[in-house]
């Protein structure tokens, strides 16, 4: 999941960056932070925004995470916004090359708001608008959707301001051949020397996800491995006679000194959301180094 309302209901920057992944084939859901730092300077507060989810029977932790993944949902920051192509909701998968129906239906959080506009977007564009006017409290529409190729839809409104927005998940249209995109692995070559610098002869690589699970497993020999692994993993070395020592892919400086430089208060705050970064992002994880350092027990 990604946050695309955290510290503000229109988060446009997070959006771009969403509707970025999206179009490169990742199902990514969208979620809203319903925290808040009220120590800080944020002023958000707690419940502000809500990621509002859809569930078939009762409530359960493992049911509400299996949904969220999935998309089964939409973010508010005030307004309620339903989306169905028939009665497939956000999150479902449909075949390209039908028309069909979708119905589009938002109600505003309150007595005294309304709503003001009404979009639909078609893989990160916006493809149709309906300007409300009049300030409904409630406006439903419905419009046919046909598509040949591969693509998905979200449906976004307006309340009074842009302080009140939904956004659902997207609905999307599949071919038949799809095939979602391979996990960015990244590619780490290893060195493993003892204290003095002098190789170490035969080692043990374990790579482990999050869980601790191992995941991979392969022999440094002559000091010297190379693996292909999530960038989430963790890299344990082991060999006999020497402390065991472990390494984060995500720690590594190099990946380290391109996030600093993107966290940098002199970069442009709408850098993160452009593909030029997700590009620069996956040519680091192509070149992780590591090099280990072994001291005997």
């Amino acid at each position: 999941c990604l946050d695309v309302m955290s510290k503000k209901a229109d988060d446009v920057d997070t959006q771009k960056l969403w509707f970025d992944l999206l179009n490169r084939g990742y199902r990514i859901a969208a979620t809203a932070s319903s925290g808040a730092v009220l120590d800080g300077d944020d002023k958000t507060l707690p419940g502000q925004f809500r990621t509002y989810v859809r569930l078939d029977g009762d409530a359960t932790p493992g049911r509400l995470a299996q949904a969220l993944a999935q998309g089964h949902s939409f973010v508010s920051s005030g307004p309620v916004l339903l989306f169905s192509v028939f009665a497939a909701g956000p999150g479902s998968d449909l075949p390209t090359g039908r028309k069909r129906r979708a119905t589009l239906q938002a109600w505003t959080r309150g007595d005294g708001d309304y709503l003001t506009r009404i979009e639909l977007i078609r893989n990160g564009e916006v493809m149709q608008t309906w300007q409300l006017d009049d300030h409904p409290g409630m406006y439903k529409l419905a419009v046919t959707l046909e598509d040949t190729v591969g693509c998905w839809y979200v449906a976004k409104c307006y309340g009074a301001d842009q302080t009140q927005v939904a956004l659902t998940n997207p609905i999307y249209f599949r071919e038949a051949d799809y095939q979602p995109p391979e996990p960015v692995q990244a590619v780490v070559h290893g060195d493993i020397q003892m204290a003095d610098g002098t190789p170490i002869p035969e080692a043990q690589v374990l790579v482990k996800n999050p869980l601790g699970q191992v995941i991979v497993q392969t022999t440094a020999r002559n000091g010297q491995f190379r693996l292909w692994a999530p960038p989430t993993s963790l890299i344990e070395v082991q060999a006999k006679g020497y402390a065991v020592r472990r390494q984060r892919i995500v720690d590594n400086p190099h990946l380290v000194d391109l996030l600093d430089e993107l966290a940098n208060v002199s970069t442009s705050p709408d850098t993160l959301s452009t593909p030029t970064t997700f590009e620069r992002i996956t040519a680091s994880l192509k070149n992780i180094e590591m090099r280990f350092v072994l001291n005997s027990h």
